[in-house]
């Protein structure tokens, strides 16, 4: 009695065009080299199960691939999750037939004829067909021999999961849109309620009498601070602000527009306490070549007085 022939692989072949696939470029681009590798291991997987398939949800071979490949340099679960779901999508494992528990896709079936046709091996595509009908005559391979069966219901449940899966979507983009809606009001009543609140910067003014708590600028010098301090360092503008607020308490000339002065003060004088200490060391640095070249003219100085006690 002859032995029954092998439905799988013991090896496969990779084109050597591999990474040109702008599938696998997506892939790469996304997820790095790693998820390469987990490609290529469901590829070993399928060719060495029933050659063209393999039976797992989506879960299961997320598990599968993360136990195989868990070590020192090995994503998260959830990147091998989000691996396996791009794949899904860009079609390099079919995401209907994965939704049903099955591994396979196009490619991957008519690598699987491609290659028993070089290894003479009589081999057909019988059940989870995704060829078209010029393939299957290309390939010999006829309807009857197909278990149209099997792919009618995953047909139906991936029809009724997409249903499933739409209405749910539908149902979580209007309920996203309703609490975005509410927050974006509450957020606006928030905003137009505190808009002239002032902040402990702003009441710094308020409480020395340099404006008034009902000044409609008040946003505008709560936005000024806020911007310098994200300019510079607190303690910098601390500085320069306490010497704002001492002088605008009694200043040489009247100043009509207190906004535009506090601003353009404010800000020059900060610029200037900030650079403190680069002018100290500045100076110091200076002083240091002054003395140097002091020291060095006296030295000259010393020199020529010798010379000039010479009897020749």
């Amino acid at each position: 009695m002859a032995r029954p022939e092998k439905e799988s692989f013991d090896y496969f072949s990779l084109d050597v065009n591999f990474y040109e696939d702008p599938r696998i470029q997506d892939l790469f681009d996304e997820y790095g080299g790693f998820a390469e590798i987990i490609y290529i291991r469901i590829l070993c997987m399928v060719f060495s199960d029933h050659g063209y398939y393999t039976k797992m949800t989506e879960e299961q071979l997320a598990k599968k691939m993360y136990r195989i490949l868990k070590g020192k340099y090995c994503p998260s679960y959830s990147s091998v999750e989000a691996i396996i779901a791009h794949m899904a999508d860009s079609n390099l494992v079919d995401k209907a037939m994965l939704s049903a528990g099955v591994v396979t896709s196009h490619g991957i079936q008519i690598a699987f004829m491609n290659m028993a046709i070089r290894c003479k091996r009589r081999k057909k595509i019988t059940e989870f067909s995704l060829l078209s009908e010029a393939e299957m005559v290309e390939f010999n391979i006829k309807e009857e021999d197909i278990n149209s069966e099997e792919t009618r219901v995953i047909t139906e449940e991936t029809l009724v999961n997409s249903e499933e899966m739409q209405q749910s979507k539908v149902k979580e983009i209007k309920e996203k849109k309703s609490k975005k809606d509410k927050l974006k009001m509450n957020l606006d009543i928030e905003f137009y309620e505190n808009y002239f609140e002032p902040s402990k910067w702003t009441k710094v003014l308020i409480d020395n009498g340099l404006i008034s708590d009902s000044d409609l600028k008040i946003p505008s010098y709560n936005a000024l601070f806020k911007e310098v301090i994200n300019s510079y360092k607190v303690t910098d503008m601390a500085r320069a602000f306490g010497y704002l607020v001492a002088y605008l308490k009694h200043p040489s000339y009247r100043i009509d527009d207190m906004y535009a002065y506090i601003r353009h003060a404010l800000i020059n004088n900060t610029d200037w306490v900030s650079h403190e200490d680069e002018r100290t060391a500045y100076f110091e640095q200076l002083s240091i070549q002054l003395e140097e070249y002091k020291r060095q003219q006296e030295t000259e100085a010393n020199k020529h007085h010798d010379d000039d006690d010479l009897p020749f």
